[in-house]
């Protein structure tokens, strides 16, 4: 677990850049919502009389700037913030905001897995033992809603997809949603295996979106660019296709290395093969053919 999250950091700073580099850009979905591209996952926002509803929040050094820029959109206060997951660069700032009186939700998983952590860093110091901050304060297990700016917020579970805490927002009224890592915008999925994420869990979480949207909807990526509803309907049927294709030649007694040997991504690596160590087509492959789901 540790790992993956170093390795997601890693990853992140050596795209982007030092972290007092990075750049805080404000991209217009619909309506109240925006989301902000910096470094880490997607940052989603509505905005309105009602304050200002944030989804994740990168790492903690870029929490000045993400303030910052918020304040170009509105000068009510940030008053939510929900975690899509509990991976780093999409939690990191959770202290900061915390301090500031920002109240955090997730699902309960998110909670719990960030708390292991918390804990794991601190037993074997018992003098800087102290109340663990920056986890969620409200947590949900099937969904929860938000009216507010004119619009509903429907917040979703979806099991075992990313990882296993995983929630997707849906603005009603905006037509839009923010799926958080369930959705990598022309690449392969990140499946979190040791976090029970499973490539099937991201296909539902897929499904789940498109019956729910329609040709107008806006829907934003953990990683990427906003997206439409065909996207990511393509998007489902390359993971379905691709499952079915590596999960044959697991079946025929082929290894991991001799599945990657076959190419079974060739048909869409030029679409969504990348240089990534997370998000590879190698680690791709790994990912489906090392799922127990």
């Amino acid at each position: 677990m540790r790992l993956i999250l170093a390795m997601i950091i890693f990853s992140v700073m050596n795209a982007q850049g030092r972290f007092d580099q990075v750049e805080i850009k404000i991209h217009p979905v619909n309506e109240s919502v925006y989301y902000l591209e910096g470094a880490g996952g997607n940052i989603g926002l509505s905005v309105g009389d009602d304050g200002v509803f944030m989804i994740d929040d990168q790492f903690a050094p870029l929490t000045e700037k993400i303030e910052a820029a918020i304040k170009t959109l509105s000068d009510k206060p940030i008053r939510f913030l929900i975690n899509t997951h509990m991976h780093g660069d999409h939690t990191g700032g959770n202290e900061n905001f915390a301090n500031k009186g920002v109240t955090i939700i997730a699902h309960d998983l998110v909670r719990r897995r960030l708390s292991k952590n918390e804990f794991e860093e601190m037993k074997n110091n018992p003098s800087a033992m102290k109340k663990m901050p920056g986890l969620p304060v409200i947590t949900f297990n099937e969904s929860i809603n938000f009216y507010l700016n004119s619009d509903e917020l429907e917040v979703f579970h979806v099991a075992n997809a990313h990882t296993d805490g995983d929630a997707i927002i849906y603005f009603k009224k905006a037509n839009a949603f923010h799926m958080g890592d369930t959705f990598f915008q022309n690449r392969y999925p990140f499946v979190d295996l040791s976090s029970d994420g499973s490539v099937y869990g991201i296909i539902h979480a897929a499904e789940e979106v498109i019956k729910r949207a329609n040709d107008q909807s806006k829907i934003i990526p953990g990683h990427g660019s906003v997206s439409s509803r065909v996207d990511l309907i393509n998007y489902r049927k390359m993971l379905i296709d691709l499952s079915e294709k590596i999960t044959k030649l697991k079946k025929q007694g082929l290894s991991l290395e001799q599945v990657i040997e076959k190419q079974p991504t060739k048909d869409y690596d030029s679409q969504y093969d990348n240089d990534s160590d997370l998000t590879k087509k190698e680690s791709f492959i790994k990912y489906v053919y090392n799922d127990k789901n």
